[in-house]
C-alpha cells in the first residue's frame, strides 16, 4: 500500500512538474488560445 501510493506521488510531481515547465516555455499567446478552446 505504502508503495504504491509513494509510486503514485512521483507520477503525480513528475506531471506538476512538466505542467509547470510546459506553463513556463509556452507563450501567453497559446494559453489564452487554448482556455479559449477549453470553454
Amino acid at each position: 500500500m505504502l508503495k504504491t501510493s509513494n509510486k503514485h506521488d512521483k507520477i503525480t510531481k513528475m506531471f506538476l512538474t512538466n505542467l509547470i515547465i510546459f506553463l513556463i516555455i509556452t507563450p501567453p499567446e497559446i494559453h489564452i488560445f487554448s482556455f479559449l478552446v477549453g470553454i
